[in-house]
């Protein structure tokens, strides 16, 4: 590894130990651990903050809880084919706020790779966790959309909490929606019930709604969906923008975030006045990065690839925002760098050796034990 000029001394520095996580493999917490570990052996002098971070996709819920203090609460729901299983959501000190990730319930590491299927998947499950922290007092949702295996904009978990759909006959649709029935959503009623609950979405995505930048173009073919299923799935989510929008002064579509987790994001704007707000913005404010960052000399992050995605709107991105803002160089390990220029501010290193295959450098224990390793050469 070579590295930049400005590692010339590591005496008596700040230094903030705040990656993602290694989807896959690593926990944010478990690499924050690695890393912080080897520094503090090899830097004994410098100052290590740790902050684990994350932008809404998997791992949020769990990060969040970490730092807001949050108790899990565990209760019995359904899989994105709807299957029971149980899942966790977090609820904060007030008692009236929980933490929900909709990759508990609805997220595609919960599926085989060949059950993944965007056209089948809902996110029924999720409802079901956020009306079980309803049950339990709380007013205050917050949602992190990342890590599903869904595109049904949302309509599944509507259900849960109580939003009827109709088709074209008046007839309520009474199995879990899905993305394939998205296209017989003639209109909804929502019950008053649910009119002072707060929902803040935590998004991982700049996606819109459909469109060719959109949730199922974008993000399906991931979820199962091939070519033809993709096209299906945005004429879908076109008609259930349409049925949205007559309800609302502001066309659904044209609003950020909306194609997060299978418009999910969309639903739960237009069905119940979410703020959608940037997941990485979010948790990096609740965890005070930049306020550490003003005195610091250098940020370590990580994740698991590092590419287009990563820069645009996702943690790397808001993290290389702020940095640059105050002058403080950044390294990123990870276990792929598929950028295809350098980035001013941004040291990528690589911790997977060459010859090793994904599928061994996805092992946990091999993970760890590239990240240790990739941190002593660096330091050292």
């Amino acid at each position: 590894m070579v590295l930049s000029p400005f590692f010339f001394n590591f005496a008596q520095m700040k230094i903030i130990v705040s990656p993602n996580t290694f989807k896959g493999s690593l926990s944010a917490v478990v690499a924050t651990d690695v890393i912080a570990s080897e520094l503090r052996e090899m830097l004994n002098n410098s100052e290590i903050v740790t902050l684990p971070i994350a932008d809404g996709g998997d791992g949020t819920a769990e990060i969040l809880a970490q730092i807001l203090h949050a108790t899990e609460h565990r209760c019995c729901v359904h899989n994105p084919l709807m299957r029971p299983i149980d899942a966790s959501y977090y609820v904060l000190p007030d008692g009236s706020t929980a933490i929900i990730g909709i990759s508990s319930a609805s997220g595609i590491a919960l599926l085989q790779p060949s059950e993944l299927n965007a056209m089948k998947t809902t996110t029924f499950g999720t409802g079901e966790l956020m009306r079980c922290a309803v049950e339990s007092g709380c007013r205050h949702l917050i949602v992190a959309l990342g890590g599903s295996a869904t595109c049904d904009g949302g309509t599944g978990l509507a259900q849960a909490l109580g939003v009827r759909f109709y088709d074209r006959q008046n007839e309520e649709i009474t199995t879990p929606l899905c993305g394939r029935k998205l296209t017989e959503i003639a209109r909804y009623e929502k019950p008053k019930t649910l009119d002072s609950l707060k929902i803040t979405v935590l998004c991982d995505a700049e996606a819109t709604m459909y469109g060719p930048q959109g949730a199922a173009y974008v993000y399906a073919p991931q979820k199962g969906a091939t070519p033809a299923q993709v096209k299906l799935l945005d004429d879908a989510l076109r008609n259930y923008a349409a049925v949205l929008n007559r309800s609302l002064s502001d066309t659904i579509e044209k609003q950020r975030y909306t194609g997060a987790a299978g418009a999910a994001a969309a639903g739960l704007k237009a069905l119940f006045e979410a703020e959608l707000v940037s997941g990485a913005e979010w948790v990096l404010s609740h965890v005070g990065f930049e306020q550490q960052l003003i005195d610091a000399d250098l940020v370590i992050t990580g994740e698991g690839c590092v590419d287009s995605q990563s820069i645009a709107g996702k943690s790397l991105g808001t993290m290389l925002r702020y940095t640059s803002k105050y002058n403080v160089p950044m390294i990123v390990f990870c276990g792929k760098n598929e950028l295809k220029e350098p980035i001013d501010g941004l040291n990528v290193l690589e911790i997977t050796p060459k010859e090793m295959s994904l599928a061994q450098a996805m092992q946990c224990d091999v993970a760890t034990d590239n990240l240790r390793r990739a941190v002593v050469e660096c330091f050292r």
